[in-house]
């Protein structure tokens, strides 16, 4: 599984600067309103949580894999294992 995978897992979408400002809905326009007034748009990437409301997580960066390897680490997000009968 990659980071990207790993990420998604847990329901966080990384999305370019491009696709978040063109989001519609809530959360999406609350984070969207929150990352202008916070000066974040200048960033290139962005990682939200889309079932969270508009106070939610987000986080910005400009370097894809980097922003990835540090929210997977920062939320110790790890494979989640299926449990299958054998």
């Amino acid at each position: 599984m990659d980071d990207k995978a790993l990420l998604a897992s847990y329901g966080y979408e990384l999305l370019s600067r491009d696709v978040m400002l063109k989001k519609r809905g809530e959360p999406f326009e609350g984070l969207i309103r929150r990352s202008v007034k916070m000066g974040l748009t200048h960033h290139h990437f962005v990682i939200v949580d889309p079932e969270s409301d508009d106070q939610g997580f987000m986080i910005w960066g400009d370097d894809e894999n980097i922003l990835l390897k540090d929210a997977i680490d920062a939320l110790s997000l790890r494979p989640i294992r299926s449990l299958r009968k054998i």
